[in-house]
């Protein structure tokens, strides 16, 4: 299935499919009925669930097994100066908590200094730097739940703060979402968390290039409570 991710704005939407990444401007901002290809262009990431533009919009990241995947791109959010090479990859450690085969998302706080990972039954917290992948280093904080380890997930979100976290998983009737919040008074470290929220919300394909349907994900932000981050 397809993949998003949005610009902080909302203004622009960009999905990874098998073959291409594409690139939607949005008239009004988050509101998907306002939607119209800009561009597309090969997806150099390979087959995966994971697709994630830095804050910054210099690379774009996806993931392989317990690797991150990134491309560097010389003007920011603009997919058609991806460089020449193939893709990067980042292999992530994590102590002795064993295998995080495969990570199932990862985002990055507005700083450029910290990075959430979700990996099979884990979250994890970084440290990174500018934004970038390839120094991370594992900060020794974690939070296991056997439930993270569901076999399909639609998206992967972290609020500004790092202390709310979603999670999407597919159903019969929409799309549920999962809040995780942490005690944690020190912002975007992976522990403390516990489950807060399951909300379902009715979502289906919509309609973005006349003959293509292309499913675009909620980001929470647009579905909950933006001041709240609530679900309810």
């Amino acid at each position: 299935f397809p993949v998003t991710i949005w610009k902080s704005d909302g203004r622009r939407a960009f999905v990874k499919g098998t073959t291409y990444i594409y690139e939607y401007s949005l008239s009004i901002p988050w509101d998907i009925g306002t939607a119209s290809l800009v561009r597309r262009v090969l997806n150099k990431f390979g087959v995966s669930s994971t697709f994630y533009i830095s804050p910054d919009g210099k690379r774009a990241h996806s993931s392989n097994a317990n690797a991150i995947v990134y491309s560097s791109m010389s003007t920011p959010w603009d997919i058609t100066t991806f460089a020449a090479e193939d893709a990067s990859r980042k292999q992530l450690s994590a102590g002795g908590l064993g295998n995080l085969n495969p990570v199932r998302g990862f985002r990055m706080n507005p700083q450029g200094s910290r990075m959430i990972v979700y990996g099979a039954t884990y979250l994890l917290s970084y440290s990174i730097s500018n934004f970038d992948v390839s120094v991370a280093s594992y900060s020794g904080e974690s939070y296991y739940n056997a439930s993270l380890g569901t076999s399909l997930i639609y998206d992967f979100d972290v609020s500004p703060s790092g202390r709310n976290i979603f999670i999407h998983y597919p159903t019969t009737t929409g799309l549920t979402i999962r809040k995780y919040i942490s005690n944690n008074p020190n912002t975007w470290r992976a522990n403390d968390f516990y489950l807060s929220q399951i909300a379902t919300k009715e979502v289906s394909s919509v309609p973005l290039n006349g003959t293509e349907t292309r499913a675009i994900h909620l980001r929470v932000a647009a579905v909950g409570n933006i001041g709240q981050w609530d679900l309810s």
